[in-house]
């Protein structure tokens, strides 16, 4: 568990590989002190081994989520090693994986997976970076998936057929991903990426590589690299689940044993990042640029991980990044900063290399001033440090990070603990178990001194190994500083005079308002979802579904009828962002940073909503943190916080954002599309302009809020999660204080969505430069004939399923015309209901109308045959393999509870008859049910293409 920064450019490159830490809290005797030279160690939970040629694997037993397994295979090799005629083979490697094995050829991977209810995407995937490449399959655990999960890996490792008709077939596939990466981001970092990273080997290794060698490259090249790095000295097996470690670590050595090393092993080089001793400024424009953002980064020899000591030093610089954070976000609440967010920290780079890093998005033309003033505040920390009630709140929040992470252990997900492993095996994290970091925070982080952390920060800020890099839209009006601009305010940001910050923290009670002790009666009990509805003496109800798949976790939701269908449609827009921006402005005599304060050390968020037809809360917290959850919810009945800095500073935020995303190509297209397909419906504001967000009227938000927040009679609270008695007893006190004066009593549920238009229609979108095309289909139904039939549900989402499948197997991979389709059929049960169906395809200018055509075509074959007898097996086994993982998630109970009492049904089949009414469905059925709801009188497509 190691804390790291996001660089916020990495995004573009999917470097799934780094991720955030979980973190948890004290409490406990005093142990005795450790041996800051010592080894941090490994979790003995882990089973960790090196066979005789090499590989390196880990295995450990997890039960959740039950009766899985997740297999992964890391490679230590990525497209950092490829040669110059091999640019993006290291990724078509990864490609080639799910194309051919010794044990699976061709495509029978996917298909025998399929057939196991493991889905290509969600349950088996890969990803490729610079530096490494990650492979993982989510397998059941019974006998036969284990076997196969073994053969799957070993095949990945070191038995792929790289066959050439395969990899011809696939070219199609990996260009269309090559061309989805095109667009501003794309140019932006090939301007930015040569100066980042100048004179080292990382400016031109891109993972998805060049669309001349993906087009031209020879068998034989791209067999060069997998012989040359594929090999067990560079990988590591990884298998965590539900399974008998012995068995499975006997199985490891069966398999992998065997695998040989070249006779004559390249030496696996490692690349470095030059120093610079002058900044490097790399100031990047573009017209469809959606947003401008600064990032600064000062490069740093990696820090050391391995001792306990090295642990310590990682908690001094997190309590660090937390309190340079809390600035940040105080500074971006004031109406008056220049920039929309801000953050700092410090961590990874590449190769090797640590950063400490600052970034921001900068308002409209302030995009030196936001330097400055990220500039200035490090050095306000520098001359002045922290202040000790800073590094107190900091502590706290800390503390309660770990505490609670620990006492999850035994609920953590398979994946997590293989995201550890994969770390340790690439960059050497430790992995001594949350339960021995938690020790150690509880050991080291009250003991921190604030010498201590004003000291490491002082280390992070130095005149070399500088860089800059800005990325910003080009466009009129639009101001944008020039390297000589930007160097200056770096230098005059070192003779700026600083004043020690000042700590706004309130030191009031949050809630001050007497609760009384009430009994709850039970109203009804369900014995299938395994839940109770009480009542209060005030009227209102609620619904409480105790779990154990979380230790520290209560998830809270309501809803009372209403919403923003009882406003006009001139103010509908206004009416569905009064939420947030009420919100946004913090809580009774609480701005938002110093509510942030104030609930340090505790783990709470609660917010209200204002949906289409519906206003209420959602929330969640741990178990000790019930009361404090209750209060917020109180508090935005009876003193929701009038703020105009905060409304003011909100709406620029959005008129930044209206301003930005009108340079955006596929805004554009989503506008023109769902403006067409919906007939310009009024209530439908797909991408809104300036006037709407100009439209909002500060008193009016706070009316509507107060209208739709009056009273509380009609609003049903479900709580699902670890909940005591006791915390029924709290439950009930608080909801039995809230108002219930009858204002919003039986308030009517109106039908004032939009509507597909009639008949078959099109739009076509001309946006963009890049060679890029896209094509939504879109049909819809009304009068769905299953609203009452959980049955007649569960075979439309199966329908959807299929032709997911379908959609993959013609466009993707026999046409080879896109990358990632999308395909879906759904049904929605409100009013009249209704089924619709949905394509999203990416895919080059050329090929919009024979992708168009494709997918009409399918659903004229799922109208004419709905769909063949193996496609809809497979199809079954997801879904019933899928519903077990489920039903391991109090998010599951939480929507079925509250679908329940939304719709006012019956659903207890849904749990007692799902599998076997999913194992009914027929191919008869999906032929009847397509050719009810697939219309092709009554549909609509949208079409982008650049302008030119």
């Amino acid at each position: 568990m190691k804390k790291q920064i996001f660089i916020l450019f990495l995004f573009l490159f999917a470097a799934a590989g780094m991720s955030f830490a979980q973190f948890g809290t004290a409490g406990g005797k005093k142990e005795k002190k450790s041996d800051l030279t010592a080894k941090v160690p490994i979790d003995k939970k882990v089973r960790m081994g090196k066979l005789d040629n090499g590989i390196t694997y880990y295995i450990r037993a997890n039960k959740k989520p039950e009766g899985r397994v997740q297999f992964r295979l890391v490679v230590n090799a990525g497209s950092i090693l490829e040669d110059e005629d091999q640019l993006g083979l290291a990724h078509f490697t990864e490609h080639m994986a799910f194309n051919g094995t010794e044990y699976y050829p061709h495509n029978e991977l996917i298909n025998k997976l399929q057939a196991k209810g493991v889905q290509f995407g969600g349950h088996v995937n890969a990803y490729t970076f610079f530096d490494q490449t990650v492979y993982y399959v989510n397998m059941p655990n019974d006998a036969e998936m284990l076997e196969m999960g073994m053969k799957i890996l070993d095949g990945w490792a070191s038995k792929l057929l790289m066959d050439s008709k395969e990899i011809d077939a696939e070219r199609g596939v990996i260009i269309e991903e090559w061309r989805g990466r095109l667009g501003a981001q794309d140019r932006l970092q090939k301007q930015y990426w040569p100066i980042m990273f100048k004179d080292s080997r990382y400016a031109n290794r891109i993972p998805i590589g060049t669309e001349e060698v993906l087009k031209t490259f020879q068998r034989q090249t791209i067999v060069r690299f997998y012989e040359d790095w594929y090999r067990p000295d560079l990988q590591a097996v990884i298998i965590v689940g539900d399974i008998n470690v012995d068995e499975i670590e006997a199985k490891v050595k069966e398999y992998f044993n065997d695998n040989k090393m070249p006779a004559n092993p390249k030496e696996r080089p490692y690349f470095n990042v030059p120093d610079n001793k002058e900044p490097l400024v790399a100031i990047a424009t573009d017209k469809e640029a959606s947003s401008a953002n600064i990032q600064m980064f000062w490069k740093h020899p990696q820090a050391p991980k391995g001792t306990v000591g090295d642990y310590r030093q990682m908690l001094v610089r997190n309590l660090a990044e937390n309190i340079i954070n809390a600035r940040f976000a105080e500074m971006a609440e004031k109406a008056s900063a220049p920039f929309l967010y801000a953050g700092g920290g410090y961590g990874s780079f590449f190769a090797k290399l640590d950063c400490a890093v600052l970034t921001a998005f900068p308002k409209d033309n302030r995009i030196e001033e936001a330097t400055a003033m990220l500039l200035k505040e490090m050095k306000r920390v520098d001359e002045h440090g922290f202040l000790q009630t800073e590094l107190d709140r900091a502590k706290e929040s800390l503390l309660e990070s770990y505490r609670k992470a620990a006492k999850e252990l035994n609920k953590t997900q398979s994946n997590a603990f293989a995201d550890e492993y994969t770390q340790h095996y690439l960059e050497g994290d430790v992995i001594p178990g949350i339960r021995q970091e938690d020790a150690y925070a509880r050991e080291f982080v009250p003991e921190i001194t604030l010498e201590e952390v004003n000291n490491v920060v002082k280390d992070w800020i130095t005149d070399e190994n500088f860089i800059y890099v800005l990325t910003a839209p080009e466009k009129e009006g639009y101001s944008i500083p020039t390297k000589d601009a930007i160097l200056k305010v770096v230098a005059d940001s070192k003779k700026e005079q600083t004043e020690p910050w000042v700590d706004t923290y309130k030191d009031e009670p949050l809630f001050d308002k007497e609760v009384k002790d009430v009994i709850p009666v039970v109203l009804s009990e369900n014995t299938v979802f395994d839940y109770k509805e009480y009542v209060l003496p005030n009227g209102i109800r609620f619904v409480v579904k105790k779990t154990n798949y979380k230790e520290d976790e209560i998830r809270m939701r309501s809803f009372a009828f209403g919403g923003s269908a009882l406003y006009s449609d001139q103010e509908a827009f206004m009416v569905g962002n009064v939420a947030n921006l009420v919100d946004e402005a913090g809580i009774a005599n609480f701005s938002s940073s110093q509510l942030s304060k104030k609930l340090q050390g505790k783990t709470v968020g609660v917010s209200p909503y204002i949906s289409s037809n519906t206003q209420g809360f959602s929330g969640s917290c741990v178990p000790k943190d019930l009361e404090t959850m209750m209060q917020l919810v109180d508090l935005y009945y009876e003193a929701p916080r009038k703020d105009r800095e905060s409304f003011d500073r909100n709406i620029e935020t959005l008129l930044t954002q209206v301003r930005m995303a009108a340079a955006n190509p596929q805004a554009k297209f989503m506008k023109d599309f769902y403006e067409m397909a919906y007939d310009h419906n009024p209530r439908l504001v797909v991408m809104p302009t300036e006037k709407d967000v100009n439209g909002i009227d500060f008193e009016r938000v706070y009316q509507i809020y107060s209208e739709r927040f009056a009273d509380a009679s009609d609003q049903i609270f479900i709580f699902v999660g670890n909940i005591s008695d006791d915390n029924i007893r709290t439950i009930a006190n608080y909801l039995n204080i809230l108002p219930t004066n009858g204002k919003q009593k039986n308030e009517p549920k109106l039908d004032k969505g939009p509507k597909l238009a009639e008949g078959v229609n099109h739009s076509l979108t001309l946006a963009g430069t890049d060679k890029q095309g896209m094509v939504i289909v879109m049909g819809e139904t009304r009068g769905f004939a299953g609203k009452a039939d959980l049955r007649e549900r569960i075979a439309v989402t199966a329908l959807g399923e299929a032709l997911q499948i379908r959609t993959t197997e013609v466009i993707r991979e026999k046409m080879g015309e896109t990358y990632s389709p999308y395909a879906t059929a759904s049904y929605d049960i409100d009013f009249d209901g209704d089924v619709s169906w949905l394509f999203y395809l990416q895919c080059a200018p050329e090929n919009c109308a024979s992708v168009e055509k494709a997918a009409i075509d399918l659903i004229k074959e799922c109208v004419k045959k709905g769909c063949d007898r193996e496609t809809l097996n497979k199809v079954k086994l997801q879904m019933i393999k899928e519903r077990e993982t489920q039903m391991q998630e109090n998010n599951f109970w939480m929507g079925q509870i509250l679908g329940i009492y939304m719709y006012g049904e019956n659903r207890d089949a849904n749990i007692t008859d799902y599998e076997a009414m999913v194992n009914s469905i027929t191919t008869h059925d999906m032929k009847r049910l397509a050719r009810r709801y697939f219309d092709l009188g009554h549909y609509a497509v949208g079409t982008l293409k650049p302008e030119n």
